[in-house]
């Protein structure tokens, strides 16, 4: 087993003790009966730097000293022209400037058109023409010389001088004569309505006419033929309904029928009530039973025209 090791030495404090004399100078009764050293102020030394000015610390001390955010908060900015109109500033009126700015440029388009316009007028004038006369179909040169033009040749010059430019101008310049249309030997409006068929129908619409009716028939009685019940005719040896001997009996007619039917009811009710109650002789009852009869006749014949579709023999 290996030897444990050895500690250092520890240091012990000697305590001394102390005195009565010492005992009694820390007393609490003996205050004041000691004098006591004056006490020498304590001074501290801070070395801060001094704050800039575009410090923030700088500009929220500027901010809370004036009276700047209730102004803006009960007289608000409107915008970077109103903010520039505050400060003095005269804001740039842009709207102004683009009506100048187009006012100028249109100014300058005219400008430039009207030294085109000129400078053709120029051309037009120092450049030789040539045409052919209107009357008698020969060939004319219109030459136009300004005062600082010059010949290109001494033989120019002269058959220049012996030619009339103003007649030639004249004839240059001349109205055409128009041809005159020869009139129409025959009058071609009389002899238009003087024909056969003025203001007849073609037959070709006619036709188409005929036909048209005729397909609208055949719709017709393809749907009165489809509402017949199976078993009412039969439609195998005649598909047409008016062959097979039936038909759909329009709405109006239906309508026409019933009230008829009711009327007719009425005035057997009226006949019927005004006979007497005690019926003894065969006539009274005869009519009793001919006018009961035809009442419920008169019942049967409204409940079959009462239905939406009534299907009748032709």
């Amino acid at each position: 087993m290996p030897p444990a090791p050895k500690l250092p030495p520890v240091n012990r404090a000697v305590v001394r003790s102390r005195s009565a004399n010492d005992r009694e100078e820390e007393s609490i009764y003996n205050i004041g009966a000691h004098a006591l050293p004056p006490a020498a102020p304590k001074v501290k030394v801070y070395h801060a730097a001094p704050i800039s000015p575009t410090s923030s610390g700088a500009v929220k001390a500027r901010d809370h000293a004036n009276s700047s955010q209730i102004s803006n908060i009960l007289n608000p900015v409107n915008g970077v022209r109103e903010a520039q109109a505050r400060q003095g500033i005269k804001p740039y009126d842009h709207a102004r400037s683009n009506a100048m700015a187009v006012k100028e440029a249109s100014q300058l388009n005219a400008l430039r058109k009207a030294a085109v316009e000129e400078q053709e007028k120029l051309q037009g004038v120092r450049a030789s023409h040539k045409c052919h006369s209107r009357r008698t179909g020969q060939q004319v040169i219109i030459v136009v010389c300004t005062s600082g033009a010059r010949a290109a040749s001494d033989s120019e010059g002269q058959a220049a001088n012996n030619r009339n430019f103003l007649q030639e101008n004249k004839l240059g310049a001349a109205a055409p004569q128009r041809a005159v249309r020869n009139a129409p030997k025959d009058d071609d409006a009389a002899k238009y309505l003087q024909k056969k068929d003025y203001g007849r129908i073609p037959s070709y619409l006619l036709d188409r006419k005929l036909e048209l009716a005729e397909q609208v028939a055949d719709a017709q009685r393809a749907k009165e033929a489809a509402l017949i019940p199976p078993g009412a005719c039969d439609l195998a040896k005649h598909p047409d309904m008016r062959l097979a001997g039936m038909r759909l009996l329009p709405e109006e007619e239906r309508l026409e029928t019933l009230s008829i039917l009711e009327r007719n009811r009425v005035d057997v009710e009226r006949a019927l009530q005004s006979m007497p109650i005690v019926i003894e002789t065969p006539s009274q009852i005869r009519r009793k039973d001919e006018m009961e009869r035809r009442l419920r006749e008169i019942a049967d014949a409204v409940k079959i025209f009462s239905r939406p579709k009534v299907i009748v023999h032709v």
